[in-house]
């Protein structure tokens, strides 16, 4: 009996760190949502490499790469850009990452990303063993505009003016006072003076009227191709006894951001992974593989889940390798009683790679670990 105790209680400890993890993992996909961050672990030829990439949420900007070489000693890292409409000979010359002090096979870089749009981060690993690289996808899009603090913008507000002063009052001393002898000024000079000063202002002004309209037109451009995740409807309908999902991409907000879904490619043989996590309590996980009906319509047949509102979340990846998370809302009834509807199929498509976890950590006689896969 001892020992079924024991072993009792460390299922329980097993499920209560499944449940945490499942928790982190959901945390995690609701952070990702709007975060270009990348992580990566893998090879770069005979070297093991964790690559940790924060690109910038503005763009042109600097991206930090962090690269944490595992128990192997190297010569040099090596960053290099790579755009995905450029190639290799497009493409930056690398950057070398330098050690970071008091952390061994850890090496830190900055890297601009000057265009936006689909680019991937080779990361060159250098030393005994030869050189081994690794290519790790990279989203180079604009997700926010920078304001400029008050304080800054007043103050060089000043010194514009303080400069178009000194220009004007230059230029009207250039024409006279530089070139006449001391002395009382001639009523003609005087007006040449003035003549000056007016011509150096309006030239001025013009110039500071041109710079301001092709600023506008630029931060207005910049705004216009803002990166916006795309926006969906989701539903639920019941066809018999089974619950079905809807996922409607918004045709409104395509036609308004100039944006097309008919050119979605698989990942990992789907063209697209749902996931649907119960909003609040996290106990139930479902990674799931809708039918595209259409360009923008995704159906589901949905696995025996409990009632609640949960948070759900469509990767997919555009023809060039942008990779977009579609996020939205829904909420699923209790589930209905078997039913034999005339005319109505029973069987929808289950995709066999559906899975679906139901967990209650804390309580497990009541809702035990259950992970099923369909």
């Amino acid at each position: 009996m001892g020992w079924l105790d024991a072993k009792g209680k460390k299922m329980r400890y097993i499920k209560i760190i499944f449940f945490a993890g499942l928790m982190f993992v959901s945390a995690s996909l609701f952070a990702h949502v709007g975060s270009p961050g990348v992580i990566y672990q893998g090879k770069a030829g005979p070297y093991n490499i964790m690559v940790n990439i924060n690109p910038p949420d503005v763009i042109p900007g600097t991206t930090s790469i962090s690269v944490y070489i595992n128990n192997q000693q190297v010569n040099h890292v090596y960053l290099q850009p790579v755009y995905w409409y450029a190639g290799d000979k497009g493409s930056p010359k690398s950057d070398e990452a330098l050690p970071v002090n008091g952390t061994p096979g850890q090496y830190q870089g900055i890297v601009w990303l000057m265009q936006s749009g689909v680019a991937s981060m080779r990361i060159t690993v250098d030393g005994p063993l030869g050189k081994g690289s690794a290519i790790i996808p990279v989203m180079a899009v604009s997700t926010a505009q920078r304001t400029m603090p008050a304080s800054l913008d007043w103050g060089l507000a000043a010194l514009g003016i303080l400069l178009v002063v000194l220009m004007i009052t230059i230029i009207g001393a250039s024409v006279t006072d530089g070139i006449s002898a001391p002395g009382p000024q001639s009523k003609f000079s005087a007006r040449k003076k003035y003549i000056a000063m007016g011509v150096t202002a309006l030239i001025l002004f013009g110039i500071l009227y041109g710079g301001s309209a092709w600023w506008n037109s630029w931060s207005s451009n910049y705004r216009k191709f803002l990166y916006k995740a795309p926006i969906a409807h989701t539903r639920i309908s019941v066809n018999g006894s089974q619950m079905v999902l809807h996922l409607n991409i918004d045709s409104v907000w395509l036609s308004k951001n100039n944006q097309s879904m008919s050119y979605i490619v698989p990942d990992h043989g789907k063209l697209m992974h749902l996931f649907l996590i119960r909003e609040k309590t996290d106990d139930v996980f479902a990674h799931l593989h809708p039918i595209r009906k259409d360009s923008i319509n995704y159906q589901v047949a949905l696995p025996d889940m409990p009632a609640g509102r949960y948070l759900v979340f469509g990767d997919i990846v555009r023809w060039n390798g942008f990779t977009e998370t579609i996020s939205d809302t829904v909420i699923i009834p209790a589930k209905p009683a078997t039913q034999n509807v005339p005319g109505i199929n029973n069987t929808l498509y289950r995709d066999p790679d559906d899975t679906y976890v139901i967990s209650n950590a804390i309580d497990d006689n009541k809702n035990p670990l259950t992970v099923k896969q369909r």
